[in-house]
Formats: C-alpha cells, structure tokens, sequence
C-alpha cells in the first residue's frame, strides 16, 4: 500500500523490496514450521500442501494482477495487492497454532548453531542453499527462450502460468508419494528427473511441444523437490532445535535468490553478442540439480544404506 503512493525509486526499493521481503518471511516461515510440526506420517505431503499455495498464487495472482494495472492504474493496482495480502496472510496467521508451545526459557541463543554439528542436517543446509540457485532458473527464463524460437505469443506469454500449477501439482503429488514410498527415494527421483528435463529437453528444444514437454515435467519435479527437502528438516535434528533447523533451511534460500539471476543472465549474456545464449543457464541449473540428487543419495545411504527396495 505504501508503493503506491511512492514518487522515487529508492521508496519502492524499502517498501516492495524490504518491507515486502521481511513481511512474506515472517508469515512463510511458521507456516512451514506448523506444518512440520502437526504432522509426522503424513508430514511430506503436509508439506506439499502448505508450499502449493505458491504454484497456484504464481498461476493466479499474475493475471489478476495485470489485468488490475490495466482497468485502475498502478496505483490503485498496488492498493488492491496490499488488501489482498492483507487478507490471505491474516488468516495464514491465525491458522498458525502450534502444537506444543515451548516453556519460556531466558537462555535461547540469538544464533542456535547447534544444529549444523548432525552431518545430516547440514546435507539437509546444503538442498536448501543449493536449491534456489537452480529452482529460479526456469521460471526466470522459460518466457525469454520460447520468445527467442518464435514461438506463439500465447505459448511465451503462459507457460509460466502452466509451470507454476504443476509446480503446485509436484508437490501435493510428490508429497503424497514420499509419505508411500520415502521421502529421500522420492527426493532423489524428483532432483534426477528436473535434472533430465534441463539437459533432455530444455537444452535441445526447438518447438512447441518440446517447450510444453518441459514446463510440465520440470514443474512437477521441481515442485516434489521444493516439498521434501522442508519435510526433510524434522527428521534429523532433535525437537527442541526444530524451530532453528528451519529458520536456518529458510536462510540458506537467501544466496539463489540474491544471486541466482544475476548469475545466469551473466551467463546467457556471454553469447556471440548477436542473441542470448541460454545452454550456459541451462547446464548451470541441470548441474545444480543432478549435484542434489547425488546429495540426497548420500543421505539416504548414511541412514539405510545401500538397499535399493526400502522406503527411506
């Protein structure tokens, strides 16, 4: 609300960037950390329930919000953003209830550092961090490259809606598989299967089906990924250090998204000069993906070994 009424760059920067940024976090992360902590058996898909919010929000609020632009103003656009919010999050936050809140205490730590000593979790760190560098790739620059093949305006201009509601898709399906069948046998399948689809498919498309091809399976995979490496977080620290576990995980995003774009358009932009070159991006975030597969493998062979049939 306070953008809209900004009249310099540097106001939209403290109230869109910081304000904005500081706000989602406190409301994302203990939504995240109810989540994890109602549910135990069923805590993958839980999960995958919780974070599909985004995958829709992406697949909806962008028309919404475009089509307020065009009818009200920005202005007005930014008004009605800010009451949306306003409302989706109030009820975020009075559905928070935790399940057993903690005794008061006046020794906590201002950095719980505790955690990263379980080998573990600091794989666990690792997904996270790793994670955003190649999870934003995609969606950054699906549009881009499908406007560069001459595809249909309506192709460029919605596949990243259509990414987005699989994405949504991948991680109630995907969470509902790793509850079945194991979360870190799911994890792995799901970082290998985003990994194949970059280097399979993405890297070598040249039509309209290959590009759908791509959009939905890597939206799928991407969106298991994104769903089992938080519901990963519970299982290896002990209970009193759940809630600096996850607050950690949600930090390790920071880097890709601070990073992430910057990296790969640095990429994209040392072609011949001529037009964007995108294999580069293409491989940096095919590669992130396989490296946490292998990731996930590691971890899954420190808790049951190397027995390929057993739900892990």
């Amino acid at each position: 609300m306070l953008a809209s009424i900004a009249s310099e760059i540097w106001q939209l920067h403290l109230t869109i960037g910081v304000m904005s940024g500081v706000a989602g976090s406190l409301v994302w992360s203990p939504s995240i950390q109810r989540g994890l902590e109602w549910f135990s058996k069923n805590r993958a898909l839980a999960v995958g329930i919780i974070t599909s919010g985004g995958g829709i929000g992406g697949l909806v609020y962008s028309n919404i919000f475009t089509a307020c632009f065009q009818t009200v103003g920005y202005a007005w656009g930014l008004r009605i953003v800010g009451f949306t919010q306003l409302l989706l999050m109030g009820i975020s936050v009075v559905a928070c209830a935790r399940l057993n809140p903690p005794a008061k205490t006046k020794n906590v730590p201002i950095l719980e550092l505790r955690v990263f000593k379980n080998k573990k979790y600091l794989i666990v760190f690792c997904l996270h961090l790793l994670g955003n560098f190649a999870l934003r790739v995609p969606f950054a620059y699906v549009s881009s490259y499908s406007e560069q093949l001459g595809l249909n305006p309506w192709v460029t201009g919605n596949i990243n809606a259509i990414a987005s509601a699989c994405l949504a898709v991948g991680k109630v399906l995907m969470g509902y598989l790793a509850d079945w069948s194991g979360r870190l046998n799911i994890g792995i399948l799901s970082a290998l299967i985003a990994a194949i689809a970059h280097f399979a498919i993405w890297l070598t498309a040249t039509t309209e089906a290959s590009m759908w091809a791509f959009a939905v399976l890597q939206g799928i995979a991407q969106g298991g990924y994104m769903a089992i490496i938080y519901a990963l977080i519970n299982d290896y620290v002990p209970l009193d250090h759940v809630d600096a576990a996850i607050g950690w995980a949600l930090f390790a995003w920071a880097p890709g998204g601070l990073l992430s774009q910057p990296i790969t358009s640095y990429i994209i932009d040392r072609g011949d000069g001529v037009e964007p070159d995108y294999r580069g991006a293409i491989i940096f975030s095919g590669m992130i993906f396989f490296v946490s597969a292998c990731l996930v493998f590691m971890l899954r062979i420190m808790k049951g070994g190397f027995r390929l049939f057993q739900k892990i």
